[in-house]
């Protein structure tokens, strides 16, 4: 079985490497994968194997860090705020739990 996942980050400052690294030890178990590469402009990707050979799957990672960078710039921030502020949704999300 052959699969591709099109994947689009949400505003994640960690971008491609991150989500390779995270991937990739999540998958080690289970498969073989491949290095992580460039494939256009706005797409990386890698491909990762079933140990038993059953399955396939290419995985891209389409990029709009550009339009992401764009965004907080625009508003006065930094992509760092938006760490800040994701802590502080969750603690706030926990407190009126």
């Amino acid at each position: 079985m052959r699969r591709r996942v099109l994947f689009v980050a949400g505003f994640d400052p960690r971008g491609v490497k991150g989500y390779y690294q995270r991937l990739g030890e999540a998958m080690s178990p289970y498969a073989s994968v491949g290095p992580l590469e460039r494939l256009g402009p706005f797409a990386s990707g890698w491909r990762w194997r079933a140990k038993d050979g059953a399955s396939e799957t290419a995985f891209e990672f389409l990029h709009w860090d550009d339009i992401v960078e764009r965004h907080w710039r625009a508003k006065g921030r930094d992509v760092s705020d938006l760490d800040r502020n994701f802590v502080r949704t969750v603690i706030d999300r926990i407190e009126r739990y």
